[in-house]
């Protein structure tokens, strides 16, 4: 069973869709029309979460989109609009639901990077940078942010899902030591957009073998660590490169290409290192030049 492209109604758009827009009435070719409200997204009492509650879904139609998304092993979703707003239909099927992760240094209880966070999120979301979708997921961290205590780096985190349930939470951050890296090799691992599921990080993690983390090695390339993106010193050009596919573009990173400080690096490979003599992490949370190691601490 198929809907239609214009009639339809994104399960990522609506649940965090203003409340001041008018109703839209997705159709089911072949079945009555479904009538649909808006929804209007409230805080929680906690101050900690943001949750959009959905209106129960008509009996009187078995086959629309809220009853899709109780099935317990697969979802059909409708993705809506591109950023241009011309309507597609585009179906794909989910072994489970995923839930997307957006990690914030809130300083001095404002979010830093902002406008990368805002460009992940909608890429993660398939929408706009400007949707509507975006702007309250950032308003919620934003929200929470100012009510934090005025410190200069606390830990947010933002979990959410493709039905439009989003939760902040904020923690204490202490930098991970990090003194070696072991190279470990993975054709495989797809990490391009931030899951809470990372089973597949875990995995690398664990055969580090005694080493505090991994560089992690897809087809031959370095990529990144479990936790953060890297960047390698090269003496002979006075520049800092980073791996030109990473397995999650960073928003620091992103941040640091913009200014100037990183260059991409199409072919960096375990073999290149010794070109190099320094390296750097760095993720959201851990800042630029904070964790520096020789390149002997990366162990073959």
């Amino acid at each position: 069973m198929f809907y239609s492209a214009a009639s339809c109604v994104s399960p990522l758009a609506t649940p965090l869709a203003d409340a001041s827009a008018r109703p839209r009435q997705p159709v089911a070719i072949g079945y009555p029309p479904v009538h649909t409200r808006p929804v209007q997204p409230t805080f929680s009492r906690r101050g900690a979460g943001l949750r959009s509650k959905m209106p129960p879904a008509p009996a009187s139609c078995a086959t629309n989109l809220r009853c899709r998304r109780k099935l317990p092993r697969t979802s059909l979703l409708f993705l809506g609009k591109t950023p241009t707003d011309r309507p597609f239909p585009l179906f794909f099927f989910l072994p489970r639901m995923s839930s997307y992760l957006e990690t914030f240094l809130v300083a001095h209880r404002r979010l830093v990077h902002e406008s990368e966070h805002r460009l992940r999120l909608a890429r993660t979301l398939r929408c706009a940078p400007d949707s509507p979708a975006v702007s309250r997921l950032l308003a919620l961290a934003a929200h929470e942010a100012h009510q934090a205590p005025d410190v200069p780096r606390l830990r947010g985190r933002l979990v959410y899902n493709l039905l439009g349930e989003a939760d902040f939470s904020l923690q204490p951050y202490a930098p991970r030591r990090i003194e070696t890296l072991r190279l470990v090799h993975d054709d495989h691992i797809d990490y391009a957009l931030k899951r809470t599921d990372r089973s597949a990080l875990d995995a690398c993690f664990a055969r580090r073998r005694g080493a505090d983390d991994v560089i992690i090695v897809r087809r031959g390339l370095l990529t990144d660590t479990t936790v953060a993106n890297l960047a390698l010193f090269d003496p002979h050009t006075t520049r800092w490169y980073t791996p030109a596919r990473p397995l999650l573009a960073g928003t620091h990173r992103s941040s640091l290409l913009s200014a100037g400080v990183l260059t991409p690096h199409p072919n960096l490979t375990p073999e290149s290192l010794v070109r190099f003599t320094r390296l750097r992490l760095f993720n959201a949370l851990l800042g630029w030049g904070e964790c520096e190691l020789p390149i002997a601490a990366v162990l073959h």
